[in-house]
């Protein structure tokens, strides 16, 4: 009898110490779960990265950070923000390099090889990296980070890519637009950002080589 109750009693003892231990931690992994996307808790992920040059402002209503990664110029958009603004569900992030003779094929190839990567020719010539983040529900501040450093190294891809294949103009008539379905967004598409060509016109540009 005396060894079941020292055995119960023991019982108690570990499962109330892996109690406390887990209540921490369960405290911290809530801490580090973003409810939205702001231009302070960005920043604070942008620092951690070794960006520089971080600049929050509203350009023609839409509300951004431009900063610098290496040696190029990126822009981080907000959408889908609540009624102050401040508060937002969704963040663009892009790298835009000047005007050029752009390959449609040639972009487009790269679009296939990497899926994590999203190129597009703006209507002014200029090249651009994009990448879009959803945040409906929340999402893990280790996820945002991984999604931006994703990005740098993709964008990095791009530039290799276009570089080996050479700057090639593409001819009128050999480019054609691929649609797709899907489940109806939550927000209005238009609240997540409209087309990409309508917000990278505001990127400050990079130049290719």
């Amino acid at each position: 009898m005396r060894n079941l109750i020292a055995a119960i009693g023991l019982t108690s003892l570990i499962v109330a110490g892996a109690m406390t231990w887990n209540m921490p931690q369960s405290r911290a992994a809530a801490s580090d779960s973003l409810p939205a996307f702001t231009t302070s808790n960005m920043t604070e992920v942008l620092t951690g990265l070794g960006a520089t040059s971080i600049k929050a402002e509203i350009d023609q209503g839409l509300r951004l950070i431009n900063f610098t990664h290496g040696n190029r110029f990126y822009t981080m958009t907000f959408h889908a923000c609540d009624k102050g603004g401040s508060n937002c569900k969704g963040l663009g992030l892009l790298c835009t390099f000047e005007p050029d003779a752009y390959s449609h094929q040639v972009v487009n190839k790269y679009n296939i090889k990497y899926a994590i990567g999203k190129a597009v020719i703006m209507n002014d010539g200029a090249l651009s990296s994009f990448r879009y983040l959803i945040a409906d529900d929340g999402i893990p501040r280790n996820n945002v980070v991984s999604e931006i450093q994703t990005f740098f190294w993709v964008t990095d891809k791009l530039v290799e890519f276009i570089n080996s294949a050479g700057v090639v103009a593409s001819l009128p008539g050999q480019t054609r637009t691929l649609s797709y379905s899907s489940a109806p967004p939550r927000h209005d598409p238009e609240a997540h950002g409209g087309t990409v060509d309508a917000i990278a016109h505001l990127a400050p540009k990079n130049r290719l080589n």
